[in-house]
């Protein structure tokens, strides 16, 4: 009898990201837009792919105009956590998400009621 024996492939799946500001200072007033960009860098379609960036750093000195976009997937901020989730096509065609703020004024820290 002979030995046959078969060799299975999984390709690795993976992607990076890389995120961008419009400025990198900015006057009370200003809006400053982000860029996000998620680009399959794997061997094969990537589904379910998803990340989160928490924004309480750049929240604290200003206001999420409520705009986030992605070009492909879905896009929400829950809290001060921006999230994607949505799928990776092959070769590495990028899935961009924007969204903007304005920054505050020094000591704005939300409304006030009287």
């Amino acid at each position: 009898m002979e030995n046959l024996c078969a060799a299975v492939i999984v390709p690795v799946t993976s992607f990076a990201v890389a995120k961008t500001a419009s400025a990198t200072s900015a006057v009370p007033g200003a809006k400053v837009t982000y860029t996000v960009t998620v680009t399959n860098t794997g061997g094969a379609a990537f589904t379910g792919a998803s990340f989160s960036d928490a924004l309480a750093g750049v929240l604290d000195d200003a206001t999420y105009n409520a705009d986030a976009v992605a070009s492909a997937g879905s896009v929400s901020l829950a809290g001060s956590t921006l999230s994607w989730s949505g799928d990776l096509v092959y070769p590495s065609v990028p899935v961009t998400i924007t969204y903007s703020v304005t920054v505050n004024s020094p000591g704005y820290r939300g409304s006030c009621a009287d």
